[in-house]
């Protein structure tokens, strides 16, 4: 989208490719129609099974934070090796007390599988040490415990430069100082973000001065996920998709029924409608959209106006292939983007979009 003249998560979700390729270390290109968790995926170098074939032999950590490991194609997590090509874990769950069956939960038949990757459910859990999977609560208690901890070296760092004997009489006191100020409501998590990162690069957020509070906060955290997925499938991202995205340095979030799209050289708005609206996949993919608008400044112009339009779309096409657009999204775009909707294109383009 682009106005007319004068008008930012779990471990990531796979890309529905089926059939695609990689090359291989013996030089020969390898196809694999394997079926992995309902999803078409390929002979991967990555943990998930997501398609490899952006794979970097001298690149080590891949998509889920987890160590690679270039001769067996296996990803390390700790207790044991990921098989990413099989979409399961090579050797069975143990635990450091015997156990018939280590982790089990009777309530859940997936946790028998002593194989199986976070109980065969990677969209909203993760594996940390390669035992068993983490639920949002459980990491939700690890954030916290991260923030107190980070309370504590901040408050530690900050009276020792200013000369205390004790501290860590005063990082306990940070820590109480972090503790308390969840207690009171003010907990970071609950505030709206003023700047999220997307893929090393800072993008101020800026809302408008009619959004309520929940209005602001229910956009803010709309766009943490759809950054979140972004930036967990980054080494999934061609070079050109990245290029876009980082394209886009301001996030500007508006009341309904607000002009919507590109408002300047790196700035994109979108109202909380709209945000409210759509997927986090398809949020995140229009920061590709928007950014690639911007490289394609000054090229098409007049009655081509539609072929920049066109463009952002493939490129917002690719990138949310690969952070989980639902077909429905993935047929609506193709649709969008088809030479025959160029009436409907060039119209957008000349008259802009609100929502």
């Amino acid at each position: 989208m682009q106005l007319s003249s004068g008008t930012h998560i779990p471990d990531g979700l796979l890309a529905a490719n089926a059939l695609l390729a990689e090359n291989s270390r013996q030089g020969s290109r390898t196809y694999s129609g394997t079926l992995h968790q309902g999803f078409g995926v390929v002979i991967s170098s990555t943990a998930l099974g997501i398609p490899g074939t952006l794979y970097d032999g001298d690149v080590r950590s891949r998509c889920t934070g987890k160590e690679h490991d270039a001769e067996s194609g296996n990803d390390y997590f700790g207790a044991r090796y990921y098989g990413s090509s099989m979409g399961r874990f090579i050797s069975p769950d143990w635990a450091a007390q015997a156990e018939p069956v280590p982790y089990a939960k009777l309530n859940d038949p997936q946790s028998l599988n002593l194989y199986a990757y976070v109980r065969n459910n990677p969209l909203t859990s993760v594996d940390v040490d390669g035992h068993d999977a983490t639920d949002d609560d459980a990491i939700m208690s690890v954030d916290i415990m991260y923030h107190s901890e980070l309370s504590r070296s901040r408050a530690s760092k900050q009276y020792g430069e200013s000369g205390s004997s004790d501290s860590s009489e005063q990082g306990n006191s940070g820590e109480e100082e972090y503790l308390s100020t969840i207690e009171s409501g003010n907990d970071p998590a609950q505030q709206p973000l003023s700047s999220i990162s997307v893929l090393g690069n800072k993008v101020g957020i800026t809302y408008g001065s009619s959004l309520s509070s929940s209005d602001q906060l229910s956009a803010s955290n709309a766009i943490g996920a759809a950054v979140g997925l972004i930036n967990a499938n980054a080494c999934s991202l061609t070079d050109a998709e990245k290029s876009a995205i980082g394209q886009i340095s301001s996030f500007a979030v508006v009341a309904p029924n607000s002009p919507l799209g590109t408002t300047g050289k790196g700035d994109m708005t979108l109202s909380t409608s709209y945000i409210g609206a759509v997927s986090a996949a398809w949020l995140g993919s229009l920061f590709g959209h928007e950014g690639q608008h911007d490289l394609n400044v000054g090229r098409y112009t007049g009655a081509n106006a539609w072929r920049d339009e066109q463009s952002a779309g493939r490129t917002q096409l690719g990138i949310g292939n690969k952070i989980g657009f639902t077909g429905a999204e993935r047929q609506y775009l193709e649709n969008w983007i088809d030479d025959r909707n160029r009436t409907a294109m060039q119209q957008h383009m000349q008259q802009g979009y609100s929502y």
